[in-house]
């Protein structure tokens, strides 16, 4: 199955890709089905979203997960419909870029001094 995360202010949703209209072997077109929604900012603390990445961390062969950095450098991990992680990260004043090398099994970010 074929999902798509959107990330919004306050929320992560991820959606189903489902084919409709199956005719002859061949799908017609295609709607969006909501699999699971995540509020972020679990703890009630403020948690406004800045970016997200996906991959299969931990070594997770069979699922991917995502990531979710906040404004003020929270991150939190979803392993499906689950908040599998969350961290805050020391000495943020402004968020990222956050990648994710699979070959490491680590995250690469960078702070507000370039380090």
């Amino acid at each position: 199955t074929l999902g798509l995360a959107v990330l919004h202010p306050k929320k992560l949703a991820v959606y189903e890709l489902v084919p409709q209209g199956n005719r002859d072997g061949r799908v017609n077109f295609y709607s969006l089905r909501k699999a699971y929604a995540h509020d972020l900012g679990l703890d009630g603390k403020h948690f406004t979203a800045y970016n997200m990445n996906s991959g299969s961390f931990g070594g997770a062969r069979d699922r991917e997960m995502i990531i979710v950095q906040s404004m003020d450098g929270k991150l939190q991990i979803f392993e499906q419909s689950a908040n599998a992680f969350t961290r805050q990260m020391a000495d943020c004043l402004i968020p990222g870029p956050v990648a994710y090398v699979p070959k490491v099994d680590a995250f690469v970010t960078v702070n507000h001094a370039c380090q």
